[in-house]
């Protein structure tokens, strides 16, 4: 008797779990636009100040949520060995994220709402500052229905993300005074 209660409970269980997949199985498959990786770093050949300044002028739009150390003065500038630098979140239409559907036999395709953060380290190295740019991306899931339910993240981020980024500190630095 007690044999037959463990496997009836144990069928109950196998239920629940299966019921939970097919939940999450009901929302499209998100796939992946295949594009070569870019980079996400580089070495600046300029003083530590001039290539902070950069940064923070790059992204003057975006919201920064921390910086280590918070406050440094033009003289610790020049003793300073790194910095690092994070946003809040920036929302957009993801370039490289998106599903498949048909609509009355016809492919469509859509790409998702996505949400990502900076995260920036700049150091000193012999010959300049090097800064890599690190992202963390996710995207928005849809159910079948086209409603919005939550945000996941999927996969590598976009590296055109960070060498966006990375191209908009170039240009700041070939724009300073």
């Amino acid at each position: 008797m007690n044999r037959h209660l463990f496997s009836f409970k144990a069928f109950v269980a196998l239920l629940g779990i299966t019921g939970s997949l097919q939940g999450c199985s009901s929302l499209p498959e998100v796939r992946t636009q295949a594009y070569a990786q870019l980079k996400s770093e580089k070495t600046f050949e300029t003083d530590f100040e001039s290539t902070w300044k950069a940064i923070e002028s790059a992204l003057r739009l975006n919201t920064i949520t921390s910086r280590n150390p918070s406050e440094v003065t033009p003289l610790e500038f020049s003793q300073l060995p790194q910095r690092t630098l994070q946003t809040d979140w920036v929302f957009s239409r993801s370039r490289t994220k998106y599903i498949d559907y048909q609509v009355d036999g016809f492919p469509r395709k859509t790409y998702l709402q996505n949400r990502f953060k900076y995260q920036i380290l700049a150091e000193r190295l012999l010959g300049g500052i090097k800064v890599r740019v690190m992202t963390q991306e996710e995207i928005e899931r849809l159910d079948a229905r086209g409603n919005p339910v939550g945000y996941t993240q999927i996969g590598e981020p976009d590296s055109s993300l960070a060498s966006d980024l990375i191209e908009k500190i170039s240009q700041e630095l070939r724009s300073a005074p």
